[in-house]
């Protein structure tokens, strides 16, 4: 009696059925490969939905120098010809501001205005109290005012000087080559005909008929720039006031 309800209960524990090709399966055995099976295909499920996952939003990198937003889509700097190149085109729309921030040697430029930026500090400080003496006559909302923290405002003051001591070299560059206009002829000339030479970060580009000087250009990262020394503005004596207004450039 004993042995039948031993048989019985292992019987019922085990539940064995047969199939197609005779091979007999327990319930505990089917169960078991199941999860095998369900889990392998978690595994590499994951990969793909994992993969599927929309990458990180890249940091937007901000390529503003003095306020003039960078435009390689109608300036390319890809190589020497096409950073003189973009030069002229900037010279021919009268985008002196974008070829001063973005088509010059940027460190030729920066120690220029790091120089000049000196002699407005004392014109930028005045110019921003008179602005915030009108932000309180207009009741403007104190957060929406100029910075009070002297730390912040002296980085405004020279935030400021540095735009106008940019203007100022704008206006030089213009005014020189409009007094000269033959510089941008020599310039053409050598884009057309001219030899250039690579020397890896550095390159040069003459014209056996131009006398006046060679153009010599310079590789940042993945831009060339056009170097000043074949003729920059004239040296400037100090500002008996403050400096004219000159239109935004167009930042297309």
């Amino acid at each position: 009696m004993v042995a039948i309800k031993r048989l019985a209960g292992a019987t019922a524990v085990r539940m064995s059925w047969r199939n197609g090709s005779g091979q007999a399966r327990t319930l505990a055995g089917t169960l078991a490969r199941a999860r095998l099976v369900l889990g392998l295909g978690l595994v590499c499920l994951w990969p793909v939905v994992a993969g599927a996952q929309p990458p990180p939003a890249a940091e937007k990198i901000d390529t503003r120098r003095y306020g003039i937003a960078l435009n390689t889509r109608l300036y390319p700097q890809d190589n020497p010809k096409a950073a003189l190149q973009s030069l002229l085109t900037a010279l021919e729309k009268k985008q002196y501001a974008y070829a001063v921030a973005h088509l010059l040697d940027p460190d030729v430029v920066d120690k220029r205005i790091n120089e000049r930026m000196v002699l407005y500090l004392a014109q930028a400080e005045k110019d921003l109290q008179q602005q915030r003496q009108r932000e309180q006559q207009q009741l403007i909302p104190p957060s929406q005012r100029l910075s009070s923290d002297p730390k912040r405002w002296k980085a405004l003051v020279e935030q400021t000087a540095r735009e106008y001591a940019f203007r100022e070299l704008v206006q030089q560059v213009q005014q020189r080559l409009e007094e000269e206009p033959h510089t941008v002829r020599t310039l053409a000339r050598i884009l057309v005909a001219g030899t250039f030479t690579d020397s890896g970060d550095t390159a040069q580009a003459a014209h056996p008929q131009v006398t006046d000087g060679i153009v010599y250009f310079r590789r940042i990262e993945q831009r060339w720039f056009v170097d000043n020394r074949r003729g920059e503005p004239p040296a400037a004596s100090r500002p008996t006031s403050e400096p004219k207004a000159v239109d935004p450039p167009d930042k297309r």
